[in-house]
């Protein structure tokens, strides 16, 4: 997940963040060929000094639904009518027809399925003290077949029930942004190039050892208030 260090900074460049001045939360979701890896980053700027720290949490377990597995059903679909074609033609089709495969039930389960591992990774995420701010979770998707139509909406929706379980009520569904959103200042052809371009600026980020890992964050120490004793007699 350092790769994307980049992008967090990039991102504090074309938009501050409402509230908390210098807080960034990215959540990275990669659908590769075999498998799906999530991953949580967070920026903080120090209230002391001003100093920048960048954090990285425990990604999620590897999901093992990905793109060849959408690719497989999409030859099998095609098999089945007695039109056989090859697992490279099913990939092709993925992309260039996707009319012919979009609404069947097993590219609704695929969603799904992906959605429901992102629920379950945001709900347990060990960051206690920024990810339940009322700031933006910013939310990349990557990889070949994350440009499947529906798909962000699946994750979008896990997100937010994620973060309800969480015990966050509140107009979640304003604190969730996708990449394409967040660099709007960018003119891109597709949504697939703010993917591919979000992963170049995280690759060619010079600063990544700066990127720290943390096993957890705890939520921060309530503020006691005093009060004198009143002694009477």
């Amino acid at each position: 997940m350092e790769i994307f260090s980049g992008v967090l900074r990039r991102w504090i460049e074309l938009k501050e963040p409402p509230g908390l001045t210098g807080l960034g939360k990215l959540l990275v979701i990669d659908i590769g060929a075999g498998s799906t890896d999530i991953g949580y980053m967070l920026r903080t700027i120090s209230i002391k000094d001003g100093t920048e720290n960048l954090f990285y949490f425990s990604p999620a377990p590897t999901l093992p639904v990905a793109g060849d597995d959408l690719t497989k059903e999409i030859k099998d679909l095609h098999d089945s009518t007695g039109k056989t074609i090859t697992f490279a033609e099913a990939e092709a089709f993925k992309i260039t027809r996707p009319e012919e495969w979009l609404n069947k039930p097993f590219a609704d389960i695929w969603r799904k399925n992906i959605g429901r591992h992102v629920k379950e990774y945001i709900k347990n995420i060990q960051d206690r003290r920024w990810l339940d701010m009322k700031v933006t979770l910013e939310i990349i998707i990557t990889g070949g077949s994350g440009i499947v139509e529906g798909l962000s909406r699946e994750i979008e929706a896990g997100v937010t029930e994620g973060l309800k379980e969480r015990g966050l009520n509140e107009s979640i569904s304003r604190q969730i942004e996708t990449i394409d959103k967040v660099l709007s200042g960018w003119s891109f052809r597709n949504i697939e190039e703010y993917a591919r371009r979000a992963v170049a600026i995280g690759c060619s980020d010079s600063d990544k050892p700066s990127l720290k890992y943390k096993n957890k964050m705890d939520p921060p120490t309530p503020s006691s208030t005093y009060v004198p004793i009143t002694r009477y007699r």
